[in-house]
């Protein structure tokens, strides 16, 4: 017996109110409350501070399992992936817009915050209600969705190709309002991973990313391979899910040397994997499925829950690197077996996430996703927290301030696509069909010029990239087995280094803004300066916000090029304004790795000669070859890939695109 798809799960409303609850604690200022606990006991509350990740985790299982729950064989993919994107993006395009203005005036209060986004959302819902929807012609929802689609995919490619240059042409040689339309642009279309350096609006963003990602790939990778393994035997199915764990794991780390592909957060992707599997065996293993989770059925509880939470985020604290992205992926195995028992009516747990707050939660929680963070940071502007009471009295008032907006937000324009969504809404088509074997092919293939790309320069094919320990850093003095350097504590930290090549015009670092309580009083700026060592004035001085840089892995500090700059030596000073500040910046040191230089070569000399060229590509070969990390990636990918292939083989399996 088939699942009745037009029930509402009221449970995984639930569950998604108490994911979007750890999100908004997660960008509050917990430690006056943590601090009056006994220290043993500080850990546990803290937890439910500082849980944001697993509260995306939550709701990335939900796709994942919502997918195939309702969606488990999409007929038009164009239509299936206009539904996602009209249920996202009007909302998050406000939003975006709403973030914009409060980048140019970062001042605005929380009242002045909260009428902006009521604004921006009533003419977003006047368009959407009385313009889009009144036409009644499915052809131009079509038309408005592909044109954005396009939009996409250009700004894409133009943030890719075209904007090819040093960050500082962003940062203080563009037109501000060039500058400031770019990156309104950049986060509305969510392509922030073809680039290096333009900020997000806003951190919690990042999500959104992965999310939009999954839906893409959802119908045209994850139903073949559903479809495919379904026909295969049960071991089959438990190795290639095993193979995965190394495959999330590989790409993960070739994400890290990508532009910006590091924010997908590819770890996390298990989540939706297993989000897909227990909407597949909801949908037609449900006896089974309910026979082997009857055996946890004592664990069907809350208590077991929050004590899962608080074990998921110790364990998380307490390792890092390619450990910490395996315990995350692992935790998934038995978070899965929670979400079934949640969908047990008969539990604990079915009762508790079935309440009317949490449901409440869970049906505005992408509105509160959206607009938390705007109104928690306006708040702080009128109200700052010194204690453990006022710091309660801020969490409550932001909350319900938040919940407030969100509920506007829902009703202005999510409750709308719910309404009339078919009015805006092709009829679905038959899709054209092609063979699996030919989808395989591709999908490898795609792996492997990744590979190729993610172990050569972090900038450019034809770039070329050397890394420096702490030897460089004059002062301050370092001891031995520093991992990180306090810009705010060193006051100043200067640098000499000698450039490997010409055209010498970018630096990259890893950088960690830190903000504790009180310091959004007066933001600072980070400086960078450089000059050659013969120079007595500085060849060029670049300043970036703190907020934007947030948590930078390569952060790209960028000057005009040097072209004339082998073997020659230059003086590089880092320091902040405002010293009466609060905030810092950390510059992490990986591996024994402070910054890397980039130095751009002669492209039309290399290109023009043929052998040059040729060269290039061998030395881009032997990168590989030689690096470790690589070496570790390409183990890590080779289960899936011969899986993939043996899956493949045989008897063709025709799927829709």
């Amino acid at each position: 017996m088939k699942p009745d798809q037009s029930k509402r799960l009221d449970m995984l409303d639930g569950l998604r109110g108490l994911a979007i609850l750890l999100v908004f604690l997660n960008h509050v200022d917990s430690k006056p409350i943590v601090n009056l606990f006994p220290g043993f006991f500080q850990p546990v509350i803290e937890t439910f501070f500082s849980s944001g990740v697993i509260g995306v985790s939550f709701l990335f299982i939900l796709s994942g399992f919502l997918m195939v729950y309702i969606y488990p064989k999409p007929t038009d993919n164009l239509a299936f992936l206009q539904k996602r994107y009209t249920r996202i993006f009007p909302l998050f395009v406000t939003m975006t817009l709403v973030m914009t203005v409060f980048k140019i005036m970062p001042g605005l209060n929380v009242a002045i915050r909260i009428l902006t986004i009521l604004s921006f959302a009533l003419i977003s819902h006047l368009l959407w209600v009385y313009v889009v929807q009144r036409l009644k012609w499915p052809k131009a929802g079509r038309l408005i969705f592909v044109g954005f689609l396009l939009l996409q995919i250009t700004i894409a490619l133009w943030y890719l190709f075209l904007m090819r240059k040093p960050p500082i042409y962003l940062n203080q040689q563009l037109p501000a309002y060039l500058r400031e339309g770019t990156i309104t642009l950049v986060n509305a279309t969510l392509t922030l991973s073809f680039g290096n350096y333009v900020p997000m609006l806003d951190g919690v963003y990042w999500s959104l990313a992965s999310e939009v990602l999954f839906y893409i790939l959802y119908p045209t990778v994850c139903i073949p391979f559903i479809t495919l393994l379904s026909r295969r035997s049960r071991t089959i199915m438990v190795l290639f899910f095993c193979t995965l764990f190394p495959f999330f794991s590989a790409l993960s780390q070739m994400s890290r040397h990508i532009l910006k592909f590091s924010i997908l957060f590819l770890p996390l992707f298990m989540y939706f994997v297993l989000g897909m599997l227990l909407g597949y065996l909801l949908r037609n293993k449900r006896k089974s499925l309910v026979e082997f989770v009857s055996r946890f059925d004592f664990f069907g509880n809350p208590i077991f829950f929050f004590i899962l939470i608080i074990l998921i985020r110790q364990s998380l604290f307490y390792t890092d690197g390619t450990a910490n992205e395996y315990v995350r992926m692992l935790w998934v195995l038995p978070l899965s077996i929670f979400m079934i028992l949640i969908l047990n009516e008969k539990t604990h747990m079915a009762r508790f996430f079935s309440s009317k707050f949490l449901v409440f939660l869970g049906i505005i929680s992408y509105s509160i996703y959206l607009c938390h963070t705007s109104i928690v940071d306006g708040l702080h502007l009128w109200f700052k927290p010194t204690g453990f009471q006022s710091n309660i009295i801020f969490i409550f008032l932001s909350f319900s301030l938040t919940v407030v907006v969100a509920g506007c937000l829902y009703y202005l324009l999510e409750k709308p696509y719910f309404a009339r969504k078919s009015a805006i809404m092709p009829n679905e088509k038959k899709s054209f069909r092609f063979h699996f074997p030919v989808l395989s092919p591709i999908i490898i293939a795609s792996i492997f010029v990744a590979f190729f790309i993610a172990y050569q320069s972090s900038y450019n094919f034809f770039s070329f990239e050397k890394t420096y320990g702490t030897d460089v850093v004059i002062s301050p003095h370092l001891g031995r087995n520093v991992k990180r350097i306090s810009v705010k504590e060193a006051k100043e930290i200067k640098i000499r280094l000698r450039s490997p090549e010409n055209r010498f015009g970018i630096v990259t670092a890893s950088l960690s803004h830190i903000s504790p309580p009180g310091s959004f009083v007066l933001p600072p700026e980070l400086v960078f300066q450089i000059k050659p060592v013969t120079s007595r004035q500085w060849y060029s001085t670049s300043k970036y916000s703190l907020a934007e840089i947030g948590e930078s892995k390569l952060h790209p500090f960028g000057f005009p090029v040097i072209e004339e700059a082998k073997n020659k030596e230059f003086d590089i000073k880092i320091y902040l304004t405002q010293s009466k500040s609060l905030e810092d910046i950390e510059i992490k040191i990986n591996n024994g790795i402070l910054l890397k230089t980039i130095n751009q070569l002669d492209k039309k000399t290399i290109v023009e000669n043929p052998v040059d060229l040729f060269k290039l590509f061998l030395n881009r070969i032997n990168n590989m070859i030689v690096n470790p990390e690589a070496q570790i990636a390409f183990v890590s990918l080779l289960p899936f890939v011969f899986l993939t292939v043996f899956i493949s083989s045989g008897k063709k399996l025709s799927v829709r695109v």
